[in-house]
């Protein structure tokens, strides 16, 4: 397991193997790139989750902006899982906090 937080992917693979706990996890627009359509596909605990960004049609520009586009926790007392990978990432970074 990891041992700082958080733990930040910028492309695909796994984050964690094994049994953790999970405090936080975010899709982060660090880089400024996430854009109307990007999408994000995470496997926590064996649990597969697509997220794309669905931005409204009068938000102005192309891009999101650095921001958090979505986020689950915080979980206090973090929440076992069995492992974390990340399948797609078309833009952004994965944040994630263990303990």
């Amino acid at each position: 397991m990891p041992t700082t937080n958080p733990v930040v992917a910028t492309g695909t693979g796994t984050i964690v193997t094994g049994q953790a706990y999970l405090r936080l996890i975010q899709w982060v627009d660090d880089a400024d790139d996430v854009a109307n359509g990007h999408s994000l596909v995470i496997t926590i605990g064996g649990c597969t989750l697509t997220l794309k960004v669905c931005k409204h049609e009068t938000a102005g520009s192309a891009d999101i902006g650095s921001s958090i586009i979505w986020q689950a926790g915080v979980f206090n007392p973090g929440i076992p899982v069995d492992g974390i990978s990340v399948g797609t990432l078309d833009s952004g970074a994965v944040h994630v906090w263990l303990g």
